[in-house]
């Protein structure tokens, strides 16, 4: 399998996104893009060789063709299918590999040539949002685009270390589905210890094992990813109404945090970004 590690730390102008329906089975196109193109499938499926790899994507599959790299159809598409679709700008640091990485790199996005993402509504609504907004045709949308892009490519890489890294069992999935459907709450280790019925200290052990993040860093560092979107997405919206929302005390503990985590404060992010 192909995977295309991808800089995390620039901004991706998306070229095309949409949404395509297919009633024929006709074949994916024979081409080199010079850009990545990253398709959700909604239904039916295809089947299409990049790099002398064969990728069957169905229901639910992501599939990444990344720029530069011959690609072309191994046979006809399934029936009725139908996808989302992304062509988006290549970075000079993003480079593929032809094995799993040993290791996960931070400043990178890891995308698979292919992935299910199925069980990850988010995705699928990211994917949406995306194409709804590309279809506005308005360029002043470009930074908002590229925002929804990210929280894409994040989805995928988060889900990727899941399934092929770190191997979480099911109670560190019912812990992180809880961390994250409760984002703009203060959730404790003893709210955590009454929903799934383990001990604190069980549950702080097991998750320390599984992720190599204790709970506490795991949540503040998920919190702090999603508060970029906000950063990005409303240019106008204060930093203390953020802290607020994602539950830090004021926005001078929203910035210590964000700054500690990146290296760089909230404003500057904003200012980089918008």
């Amino acid at each position: 399998m192909l995977y295309t590690n991808l800089n995390s730390n620039c901004f991706r102008k998306i070229d095309m996104c949409s949404k395509l329906a297919f009633n024929d089975n006709i074949a994916h196109p024979d081409r080199t893009l010079p850009f990545h193109d990253l398709v959700y499938v909604i239904s039916g499926g295809f089947n299409v060789i990049v790099e002398n790899e064969l990728i069957e994507s169905r229901e639910g599959d992501i599939m990444f063709l990344p720029a530069h790299k011959h690609h072309y159809p191994n046979s006809n598409n399934l029936k009725n299918s139908s996808c989302y679709y992304i062509h988006f700008s290549c970075d000079i640091k993003d480079y593929v590999i032809f094995k799993k990485p040993d290791n996960i790199i931070e400043s990178y996005y890891c995308i698979p040539s292919k992935l299910n993402l199925r069980d990850n509504h988010k995705s699928l609504y990211y994917f949406n949002e995306l194409s709804l907004l590309c279809n506005m045709g308005n360029e002043s949308n470009s930074k908002l685009a590229s925002s929804i892009l990210s929280r894409i490519l994040s989805e995928i890489d988060l889900q990727f270390n899941i399934t092929d890294h770190l191997q979480y069992n099911q109670l560190t999935k019912d812990i992180i589905s809880i961390l994250e459907e409760n984002l703009q709450d203060k959730i404790t280790i003893e709210d955590l210890s009454k929903s799934l019925n383990f001990a604190p200290r069980t549950l702080q052990k097991h998750f320390k094992t599984s992720t190599g993040k204790s709970i506490h860093d795991y949540y503040l560092e998920l919190k702090l990813n999603n508060s970029k979107y906000f950063l990005i997405s409303y240019p106008h919206m204060k930093l203390k109404e953020i802290a607020i929302m994602f539950g830090f005390y004021d926005e001078f503990h929203y910035s210590k945090a964000f700054k500690k985590l990146f290296n760089i404060s909230p404003n500057n992010y904003r200012r980089q970004n918008v």
